[in-house]
């Protein structure tokens, strides 16, 4: 008896049917690809602090949320919000990865995504930091602890005062060789931040990369603003 494969027992019908699945299930997939990559792209991202320049408050090993700022640096003249949308006292991550196009961007979230991680991608400079002072502000360090004077203000506050949320900081010991000329120094003449530019510490001031060694950063740098900590779950919440 002659045998037919299942494609030939089906009527016309059938198969048309069968081919109707398949491309359904092929665009279903599609569409969630595309959802992720605008998703990490444009929206939001996941980060992991893999230091502990952010002690106290922010330990290493911890997860966070970030409301991304992509789309505002890819389109600056979209009309989503005037300016970035950031507070003293935000955690912010700040990125000094080598200019990449937005293709280069989404085709390495794809291998991401098709590799589970598996490859390695481009090395990023991505760090996490804390806002301290705004454009137009005049900012100053003594003793490890920044001083603000906000733009149009005639008084000058601490960080702390100016900060949109309570923190804390590790205040190393202040040694007497430790001047504005040594690297993390502890103080800082006052400077004014230009248009565009953002004043960002680290919450641990020892021997931590930020504003006082790279200087104010750019709203080019700035990548995105930490929306929520969901990892460990007992520390779930706003940072």
């Amino acid at each position: 008896m002659r045998r037919f494969s299942r494609t030939h027992r089906l009527s016309f019908t059938d198969q048309k049917r069968e081919h109707e699945k398949i491309r359904k299930v092929f665009l279903l997939v599609f569409a969630l690809i595309v959802f992720y990559l605008l998703f990490v792209n444009f929206f939001f991202s996941m980060r992991v602090l893999e230091n502990s320049s952010m002690n106290p408050g922010l330990s290493e090993g911890d997860r966070f949320v970030f409301f991304s700022f992509t789309i505002y640096n890819v389109f600056p003249n979209l009309p989503v919000f005037d300016e970035i949308p950031l507070k003293r006292g935000n955690i912010v991550l700040v990125d000094f990865t080598e200019h990449r196009s937005v293709m280069r961007k989404i085709a390495s979230s794809l291998l991401r995504f098709f590799t589970l991680g598996r490859i390695p991608i481009e090395k990023e400079r991505i760090f996490i930091k804390r806002v301290i002072a705004l454009p137009g502000d005049e900012v100053s360090i003594t003793n490890f602890v920044a001083r603000v004077r906000p733009a149009s203000d005639p008084y000058t506050y601490t960080e702390y005062e100016c900060a949109d949320k309570l923190y804390y900081n590790n205040i190393p010991e202040n040694d007497a060789f430790w001047d504005e000329s040594v690297p993390f120094s502890g103080n800082m003449s006052p400077i004014r931040l230009k248009e565009g530019e953002y004043f960002v510490l680290a919450d641990d001031r020892s021997n931590t990369n930020d504003s006082r060694t790279w200087g104010p950063v750019s709203t080019a740098n700035i990548a995105g603003k930490a929306l929520l900590r969901f990892w460990p779950s007992a520390k779930f919440g706003v940072p």
